[in-house]
């Protein structure tokens, strides 16, 4: 049986030869690190505030008892005028469906 046991032992060397790289002695264990740390982002300086005021619905529209809608910079919203004329803006669509807000009918005073 010495072919056989000649296999097995060739069988054994190839499946160990690519740990052998790992027990050598004096490698490194993990690539050397850099001495100094890259970095894209200017810590010192600030982000500018892009906030702006937009129109959302003409003021001709906004008339007491009325619901409105205006779509501006990727937002919809509703702007209701109760029947003293107290202005709120909503989010156009309503849970749990997301009909408009427009749909909605205003109760009350």
């Amino acid at each position: 049986t010495p072919p056989r046991l000649k296999m097995q032992l060739s069988a054994i060397l190839l499946l160990a030869a690519p740990l052998t790289g790992a027990l050598r002695m004096g490698s490194p264990a993990l690539a050397p690190s850099r001495t100094s740390a890259v970095s894209m982002v200017d810590r010192t300086a600030t982000i500018p505030a892009k906030n702006v005021w937009v129109d959302m619905v003409p003021a001709s529209e906004v008339k007491p008892n009325t619901i409105n809608s205006g779509f501006q910079y990727g937002i919809e919203v509703a702007v209701v005028c109760d029947a003293k004329g107290g202005i709120y803006g909503l989010s156009n669509k309503m849970p749990p469906t997301g009909q408009p807000t427009t749909f909605a009918e205003i109760q009350g005073e």
